[in-house]
């Protein structure tokens, strides 16, 4: 893959890019990337690796007269269900790295089944962790909208 995993995630959390879903392996080699937001991300991560992902959602408020999009940055620790307990271990020994290489992100979940990753438990992850105002959508890419 072209450009580094540190100029990918850039890439990753500019709104003017369509880049939208970066994975690492546990080296921190970037291994895939790509424009179709969450489930793109969920199909291409390896239950057989851990991987380090990062994804951005976009909180959408729509109040008729103004719209705004704010960038909502999300780190993945990706233990597929295939990984032994040694090799997972000596894995994970990156994460610290790898939570710098995925900077500003505001949200980090551990996972070893993709059913995780779903909207609606993203969706009530952010809501917890946000501010005081509620988006009226949150945008997964890929044209998946969760209207809240």
């Amino acid at each position: 893959m072209a450009g580094s995993p540190a100029d990918t995630w850039r890439e990753v959390t500019d709104q003017a890019n369509p880049k939208n879903w970066m994975i690492c392996d546990s080296q921190l080699n970037l291994v895939a990337s790509g424009e179709g937001g969450l489930e793109e991300l969920k199909s291409s991560l390896d239950p057989a690796q851990v991987q380090f992902a990062g994804f951005v959602v976009y909180g959408v408020d729509d109040r008729g007269s103004t719209v705004s999009k704010r960038t909502k940055s999300i780190f993945v620790v990706w233990i597929g269900p295939g990984v032994g307990a040694l090799a997972r271990g000596k894995a994970l020994r990156m994460k610290d790295q790898a939570v710098q290489l995925y900077q500003g992100a505001g949200l980090s979940i551990d996972c070893d089944d993709s059913s995780e990753l779903s909207t609606k438990n993203i969706s009530e992850r952010l809501l917890a962790s946000g501010g005081a105002h509620k988006p009226t959508s949150y945008d997964f890419g890929g044209g998946n909208i969760l209207e809240l």
